[in-house]
């Protein structure tokens, strides 16, 4: 069985000199709870937009249930299915004027007709 989650050698810097991560390898297997915990500045946020395809790496690979990362348009949509992030201030989150708004952005940023939305939200 494929893992859920795993990076090899991967590194990634906000500039020349300000890295936030460096050769990082793990591989999460099914079932599991991690936790992730750090001082501020180690480089958690920066895994997480790793993760859900927001940053690149510089260097290394990243894999998702045995899928290697792949940053076409078709390949951040299947990511983005399957990998969310929810921050930890809801106003950094949470954008549409009601609550009705925000359920239904995943839905119609994939491709869905409004009115097959606008149902789903109300189910």
């Amino acid at each position: 069985m494929a893992s859920i989650l795993e990076a090899r050698g991967v590194t990634f810097a906000y500039g020349p000199t300000k890295w936030a991560i460096r050769e990082m390898t793990f591989k999460l297997d099914f079932p599991r709870k991690v936790a992730l915990l750090g001082a501020n500045g180690v480089g958690k946020s920066a895994l997480m937009l790793l993760l859900n395809g927001t940053l690149r790496p510089y260097e290394g690979e990243l894999f998702v249930l045995g899928k290697p990362m792949d940053y076409s348009k078709s390949g951040l949509r299947w990511l983005h299915r399957k990998v969310g992030i929810a921050l930890r201030d809801p106003d950094d989150q949470l954008f549409g004027a009601t609550v009705e708004q925000d359920v239904a952005f995943g839905p119609l940023n994939n491709g869905v007709e409004s009115a097959e939305a606008r149902k789903l939200v109300l189910d």
